[in-house]
């Protein structure tokens, strides 16, 4: 047989019938040469043409991973990782690298599947930027005029840099009250603030029609 590299199915099929015909020859022979040089010859042309892929380490334990996240979502990736690894004797020697890569799955699926984390939004004060103003319940003080008791509310103004406050009585949650309760506590606090912040106050919106729920924005606020 003619020695000459293998670029075709044809030449593949007649190197294995020659090796097949040669398996028994004695190494260090004419026969035994050939027979090696067609070995490598026939195994660099498998490698090419018939590589059988390693396993996928993370196709093959993530179905298993998904289990395990679903119950207990915190679930450490690396000792998830090395417990199902240990599970699947054909993954063995294929892992390299596949760490990361599985971390970085289980990192995406909490994102998308995982449970909702808080977010939290620092609240940075700076002096004599902001005032808050909101009205306080006040009948739990029992406040009596002439032994009459005296139902109100307290107007109340903080600055939150500095905690000061001020605040006056006032009978409900209005448009007045607002008015009289930010400028008594602008005036009792000795300036004004570039912004003042109030809570989801209705005295910021009105009624459009009588009976109904819908309100538009108020001018006035």
């Amino acid at each position: 047989m003619e020695i000459k590299p293998i670029k075709t199915e044809t030449d593949y099929q007649a190197a294995l019938k020659e090796i097949e015909r040669l398996f028994a020859a004695v190494p260090d022979t004419p026969e035994g040469d050939l027979l090696e040089v067609l070995t490598t010859l026939v195994e660099a042309y498998e490698e090419q043409h018939y590589r059988i892929p390693l396993p996928d380490p993370i196709e093959a334990i993530w179905p298993e991973a998904l289990v395990f996240l679903a119950d207990s979502s915190e679930a450490e990736a690396k000792a998830l990782f090395e417990y199902l690894v240990g599970q699947h004797p054909d993954l063995a020697g294929v892992t390299n690298g596949a760490l990361r890569t599985f971390q970085r799955r289980v990192a995406l699926w909490r994102t998308q599947y995982g449970p909702d984390r808080e977010v939290h939004f620092p609240q940075i004060h700076r002096p004599g930027e902001v005032m808050q103003f909101d009205w306080t319940e006040a009948n739990e003080l029992n406040v009596t005029i002439a032994g009459i008791p005296f139902p109100h509310l307290l107007a109340h103004g903080v600055l939150p840099y500095s905690n000061c406050e001020w605040a006056i009585p006032c009978r409900s949650e209005s448009t007045l009250s607002l008015k009289a309760g930010v400028q008594a506590a602008f005036w009792a606090l000795g300036g004004v603030t570039p912004v003042l912040q109030t809570d989801q106050s209705s005295t910021a919106t009105h009624q459009l029609k009588r009976g109904e729920k819908e309100r538009g924005f108020n001018v006035e606020y």
